[in-house]
């Protein structure tokens, strides 16, 4: 899934970072603490917005957001870092296969068959965000990695395909087959027969080990025109300050309740979780996706910017769940949540554990039934 830029432990912005995390088993007194530590840094020419890394034993694969081939950004395309040191990471050379109208957008490796496999895509919306000055151009490029070619990428096949976003799937009982499931952008996507649908695809990607295309599986649309017998999907405001029934939502009517870093900024936390819990069906399930205090009176660093909402910083307080205003820790949703009526409350992951061993522990999906 994907999460706020600021609960991410690791980026490759306009350099490239090697971090560790620290340790701890107790709520930390008054040492400095932190959850990552740098250890080596490398500016991959200075040249911004790069993409997510691939990591393959002693290098890392960094692509490019921008146009490659733009004569402003001319360090598009995709760079090798040697980080066999990671108190030194270097950057080998200049980046390959830059080419104009792509962007190295998505990277992952194949473990197994030491391939790397670069999604090149439209690289944004115009040349004042991503410097694109040619057509949109996607493709898939799947490289040799093994031995000598870590450094030297040779490619096997390129595999035009109009996507923007891909998962890499590998078999765990044949380490010589991998799928590849692949889907467009939402701005791609459309209304066809009534219903949001977008285009998706699934590919076995075997073929590529012996400079082959992948094969297709699947290609077609995904939404409800794939599913016409599910219900249609409706979108609206929901103000969780007030009763959910007076804004059209009955009591017992829903299944799922699923808050992404939402329920956090209720005025009074108590008031929501049980509009919640009256909204809910018999074995309805709430899941709520939150940023976690490790401990309590520790404040997460993103508290910093989120104080200055009110609602953040002065909520209704509730003794002893809701001391406070700003996130809760994982034992005090569990409280807040079983105050409200909910059973079988569990954390994924478990923060509760976790914070044993590591000092900063600052997300977790609390989920819960009403019987």
């Amino acid at each position: 899934m994907r999460r706020a830029a600021w609960c991410r432990t690791l980026a490759a912005i306009a350099a490239v970072t090697l971090v560790l995390p620290a340790t701890a088993t107790a709520p930390p007194k008054k040492e400095k603490t932190g959850s990552l530590t740098q250890v080596g840094h490398e500016p991959l020419m200075s040249r911004g917005m790069n993409a997510a890394m691939a990591i393959h034993g002693d290098y890392a694969y960094i692509g490019s957001r921008t146009d490659g081939g733009h004569e402003g950004m001319p360090h598009g395309g995709v760079m090798v870092v040697d980080i066999s040191d990671p108190t030194e990471p270097t950057l080998l050379g200049p980046p390959f296969d830059a080419k104009p109208g792509e962007s190295s957008r998505e990277l992952r490796v194949w473990r197994s068959q030491d391939i790397l496999i670069v999604l090149n895509t439209n690289c944004g919306v115009g040349d004042t965000l991503h410097h694109c000055t040619q057509p949109s151009i996607s493709n898939f490029r799947f490289y040799d990695i093994s031995g000598a070619n870590a450094t030297h990428p040779q490619l096997l096949n390129q595999f035009n395909a109009d996507t923007h976003e891909f998962f890499l799937w590998e078999d765990p009982r044949n380490p010589e087959r991998a799928l590849v499931f692949a889907g467009n952008a939402s701005s791609t996507c459309g209304i066809r027969g009534g219903s949001p649908s977008c285009p998706f695809a699934v590919w076995d990607i075997s073929p590529v080990r012996n400079g082959q295309p992948p094969v297709t599986l699947f290609s077609g649309l995904h939404g409800y025109t794939r599913f016409p017998a599910a219900p249609p999907l409706t979108f609206g405001a929901l103000d969780m300050n007030r009763p959910f029934e007076e804004q059209g939502v009955p009591a017992g009517s829903v299944t799922v309740v699923y808050a992404v870093n939402t329920l956090h900024v209720a005025h009074d936390l108590a008031f929501t979780l049980a509009e919640i819990f009256r909204a809910l069906a018999p074995g309805g399930q709430l899941i709520a996706s939150e940023c976690v205090r490790p401990w309590p009176g520790q404040p997460v660093y993103a508290e910093f910017i989120f104080n200055l909402m009110a609602t953040f910083r002065a909520p209704r307080l509730h003794l002893p769940w809701r001391p406070n205003g700003g996130f809760l820790t994982a034992d005090q949703w569990t409280a807040a949540v079983e105050a409200a009526g909910f059973t079988s409350v569990r954390l994924l992951p478990d923060a509760l554990e976790l914070r044993k061993h590591f000092s900063n522990i600052y997300v977790a999906a609390v989920g819960a039934t009403r019987l």
